[in-house]
């Protein structure tokens, strides 16, 4: 490792809770976030998400992996250019949604109601806000809104190193993977 370390990894998590994407590259804008990061989350449907509401919530609002275990069988990718949300189940898909029409949402919130297997009457309220993102820090504002998330993976490497066991770096959902910044180094 030479200098002040590499970014090892660039992702976006499209939909709140679910699979991470990579990237090759992103364009970043002062104030704006990354670009696609977060646009759509399934709300809880007895929390306090409301369609229009332009305020952010905290992420128990929502369904993920964090709580929701049986999200984690799920493989998903959203076309950030077509809105289709595809699903794959041990290399089968089993959904594919265009989350621009309503069919096409109807179609995702049925299916996340059967994977969540909420009782019957009950299900997942898509969210999506023009010009918002489900991040997190969304509850604090919308500055933090559009904060990029870093994970330093030597961090990760101590903390797996102290408890003893073995640490994903991607169960942190981070936006960018960096390696070194270790103590007594800066960011520039």
């Amino acid at each position: 490792m030479k200098g002040r370390g590499s970014v090892e990894g660039l992702f976006i998590h499209p939909v709140k809770g679910l699979s991470a994407q990579p990237l090759h590259r992103v364009e970043l804008r002062p104030r704006t976030g990354v670009p696609n990061d977060r646009r759509f989350a399934f709300a809880r449907p007895d929390g306090r998400y409301q369609p229009g509401m332009r305020t952010g919530l905290p992420k128990q609002e929502f369904f993920a992996l964090v709580s929701d275990h049986r999200l984690a069988g799920l493989d998903t990718h959203l076309d950030t250019e077509t809105d289709v949300l595809t699903a794959r189940v041990a290399g089968h898909d089993v959904l594919e949604a265009d989350l621009s029409s309503e069919e096409g949402r109807d179609d995702a919130v049925r299916f996340f109601t059967r994977v969540l297997d909420l009782p019957a009457g009950v299900a997942p309220v898509l969210a999506r806000e023009a010009g918002r993102r489900f991040t997190d820090a969304a509850a604090a504002g919308d500055g933090p809104m559009n904060w990029l998330s870093t994970v330093n993976l030597a961090s990760v490497r101590d903390l797996g190193s102290r408890t003893g066991t073995a640490v994903d770096p991607m169960r942190f959902r981070a936006n960018v993977l960096v390696d070194a910044c270790r103590r007594g180094r800066r960011w520039t």
